[in-house]
């Protein structure tokens, strides 16, 4: 993202040439048979191995010339705060390994229970280049971090009766800092709001638990109870508890 913006500080009769490009790439595989492939059989002990990578490439060209005009000279000069070219690059890379594992328990026309374990053992590498005119904003990075995740459900459907469904669910996550919050530009023009960076700004680390209740009858008066927290609502997030509940009914039969 560029941080010149022609329409700021019009009064100050600034020029701008700017030119940006970049590109965004990204490639995933998967394979949910690992054991077929490498064993030749299906399921171990009734775990089922994959195999997963994720590959995403960025890069961002900028070259920005801003000239202001000079009244006292009559003539625009160079901002040399604004005026930069920089090259950059992010390279991210998440190979994983999941297991899965599945019970089952089920009488015919009775009752069907189920329990899932799926776990996903994943490694990010991820490194931050860029090349600037600015000796400030030259920077190499590189980041490497274990985000594990974890999924178990239980359903339980009496036939006939009711369904009941349990999930609980264990996610990590990290964000990078980017250049404009490490080494900004500096408008000189703005004395009394000037961007401040921090070199060592580093990455967060983010945990997420989150906790889902479904129950809906098979009777002709149908009655759904789900509680769950929204996508927006974290129970642990790094080290916080926050606990947040919704429960929603609906269905025919309620007066």
């Amino acid at each position: 993202m560029s941080r010149v913006d022609p329409e700021t500080d019009l009064h100050f009769a600034r020029q701008y040439a700017s030119k940006k490009n970049y590109a965004n790439q990204q490639l995933s595989m998967k394979i949910n048979d690992l054991n077929r492939l490498l064993f030749g059989a299906g399921d171990i002990m009734g775990i089922r191995l994959g195999l997963q990578n994720y590959l995403a490439i960025y890069r961002d060209r900028e070259h920005n010339d801003v000239t202001d005009f000079d009244s006292s000279i009559n003539s625009s000069i160079k901002n040399a705060y604004l005026s930069n070219k920089s090259n950059y690059t992010s390279i991210d890379v998440q190979p994983a390994i999941s297991l899965k594992r599945v019970f089952d328990k089920k009488l015919v026309n009775r009752y069907q229970k189920s329990l899932s374990i799926d776990l996903l053992a994943k490694m990010q590498f991820y490194n931050q280049i860029n090349v600037s005119q600015k000796s400030f904003q030259n920077l190499n990075r590189a980041y490497h971090f274990f985000l594990p995740s974890a999924v178990v459900s239980y359903s339980n459907r009496q036939f006939g009766e009711y369904n009941t469904s349990y999930k609980l669910s264990y996610a990590t996550s990290t964000e990078y800092p980017t250049i404009y919050q490490i080494a900004p530009l500096i408008d000189s023009t703005k004395i009394t709001d000037l961007l401040i960076g921090n070199p060592d700004l580093s990455n967060s680390y983010r945990r997420e638990l989150s906790l889902s209740l479904a129950h809906s009858s098979e009777r002709s008066k149908t009655h759904l109870l789900t509680i769950s927290r929204p996508p927006s609502a974290k129970l642990i997030t790094d080290y916080q508890i926050v606990w947040y509940l919704m429960i929603k009914v609906a269905g025919k039969g309620l007066s």
